[in-house]
């Protein structure tokens, strides 16, 4: 269908590209919405708190990489 999977399950993640499908999670949505200036740092960086607040699980490495993204 010509589109992209917005995919943060990592078993998803790999059938997707099984199958040859582009896919990006969540956080590369933010950041490029960041880009694109149709989110702030400050909106970005409290939606990630937000998602971890609800249940999101990340590194402390990737954690640490976004943050460094949003700088």
């Amino acid at each position: 269908m010509n589109g992209i999977a917005l995919l943060d399950d990592e078993e998803a993640r790999g059938m997707a590209e099984t199958e040859g499908i582009e896919h990006h999670g969540t956080i590369y949505l933010l950041l490029r919405m960041m880009k694109m200036k149709l989110l702030t740092k400050e909106e970005v960086f409290g939606s990630l708190n937000e998602m971890i607040r609800m249940g999101w699980r990340c590194s402390t490495e990737l954690y640490g990489e976004i943050i460094k993204a949003l700088k």
